[in-house]
């Protein structure tokens, strides 16, 4: 799949150093703050998927974007194009490919089983024994 993205150019109608501009620049910026903030109460580094869920989470926002403002040229097509990339990450963020994968080996040899031995106090830890049925 290629997305082509062409951006249509609008002047900046308030002066970058106005101090209105200024305020709501920063009032936009705490609004985003927030939102992301939000978002990322469930955000942990120790696993890719929150990664992929957190570029999703962008381009949904970007699609809204663009679409809420008639930002380029091609709105609809590229909105729908972002959308095929919100819902292919989607798929991998739930990641139910190995569920299809492992069907044949679960029916011919079960599911794994996991055993826990007694807890070593001193160590604070215990065996562990897989087993197929």
């Amino acid at each position: 799949m290629t997305m082509t993205m062409t951006h249509a150019v609008r002047p900046n109608r308030s002066a970058p150093h106005s101090a209105n501009a200024r305020r709501s620049k920063k009032a936009a910026f705490e609004k985003k703050l927030r939102e992301y903030r939000a978002f990322l109460r469930d955000d942990y580094d120790w696993d890719w998927v929150y990664i992929l869920r957190l570029l999703r989470y962008k381009l949904e926002r970007t699609r809204k974007c663009i679409v809420a403002n008639n930002l380029i040229v091609g709105t609809r097509r590229v909105a729908g194009e972002i959308r095929e990339v919100e819902r292919l990450l989607g798929r991998v963020i739930d990641d139910r490919y190995f569920d299809e994968v492992a069907k044949p080996f679960h029916r011919k040899y079960g599911h794994l089983k996991m055993l826990f031995g007694l807890r070593d106090p001193q160590t604070n830890t215990q065996a562990v024994t897989f087993r197929y049925p």
